[in-house]
């Protein structure tokens, strides 16, 4: 009989796991994403996600990453010096239209264990982050007992689409719901009716005597636009997911775009049950904005 001697035993590990969230529903997105990533200036060596059996997307035979995922077990705990890092891109695209598409630029290895968090402006009311944010498509199909606030933003400047734009919608108990803008312009915020928010936390829930369609709330729309701090990507069709989040606030034309007349930084309209709320300019059927800073 031969003897056999093990060399060596190697360790295979991610260096990027990304849970994805809905904070819509505020709950995790288990399928039906597409997510890629390549070195930010090879879009060649590009890989793909695999979705595991706790619905987290992770990573393996990263480009330029090999050494690092297969370090030996003996020797994982002596890597004390600062290991190089290197830029990468994430795309990510939902195969079923819910969510519109993101890409972020990152740096790996990351400095922590653990999944990889991004967005700290949190779309869930009450829960900081708890994973890589995205939101409703117009494609996307309402829930039960929620509602969508849509609208096609014009960037007043330019009389193009306003792409990439980040509108917040507020409610008077001060939840917030977010979008982001495709690139004709089109938005859709998926959020719960305010009445239902206050009913769920009460027992029995409260009644005004006022019937269900017949109720109507005022909720504050504001817009985060500026093309020049949209942040490109190499080989990405869209901007540092990042930078999107991040832009200024941009005046809204609740009247005609022509001039100054009803340039607002936050719009209030009324929300009624039963019916998407869409956001316009007065005498037309989209919604003027423009940058508060340097034209473009």
């Amino acid at each position: 009989m031969m003897d056999y001697q093990l060399l060596e035993r190697v360790s295979k590990k991610s260096l990027l796991g990304i849970r994805f969230w809905d904070p819509a529903m505020d709950s995790q997105i288990y399928s039906g994403l597409k997510v890629a990533l390549y070195p930010v200036d090879n879009y060649r060596k590009k890989v793909y996600a695999t979705c595991t059996r706790s619905g987290n997307y992770a990573f393996n035979d990263i480009p330029g990453m090999i050494d690092l995922e297969t370090t030996p077990f003996d020797e994982q705990d002596q890597l004390a010096s600062p290991t190089p890092t290197k830029q990468f891109v994430i795309e990510v695209q939902d195969l079923r239209k819910r969510f519109v598409s993101a890409a972020l630029l990152l740096e790996l290895p990351l400095p922590y264990d653990g999944l990889f968090l991004v967005d700290d402006e949190p779309g869930s009311p009450n829960n900081p982050p708890r994973g890589f944010n995205l939101y409703s498509s117009i494609y996307r199909q309402a829930a039960a007992q929620f509602t969508f606030v849509r609208g096609d933003l014009i960037n007043r400047v330019t009389g193009q689409p306003a792409a990439n734009a980040l509108v917040r919608v507020q409610t008077e108990d001060n939840f917030s719901w977010y979008g982001i803008s495709d690139e004709n312009g089109k938005f859709a915020v998926m959020m719960p009716y305010p009445l239902l928010n206050i009913s769920f936390g009460s027992s029995p829930p409260s009644s005004d005597g006022i019937r269900l369609f017949q109720r109507s709330w005022v909720v504050s729309i504001t817009v985060l636009f500026d093309p020049q701090g949209q942040m490109s990507l190499l080989e990405s069709e869209l901007p540092d997911y990042s930078s999107i989040l991040n832009q200024d606030q941009a005046f809204i034309y609740t009247e005609t775009p022509e001039n100054d007349l009803g340039e607002v930084m936050e719009m209030q309209v009324d929300l009624v049950y039963g019916r998407d709320l869409i956001i316009k300019t007065a005498g037309f059927s989209e919604l003027y904005i423009s940058p508060t800073g340097s034209p473009a």
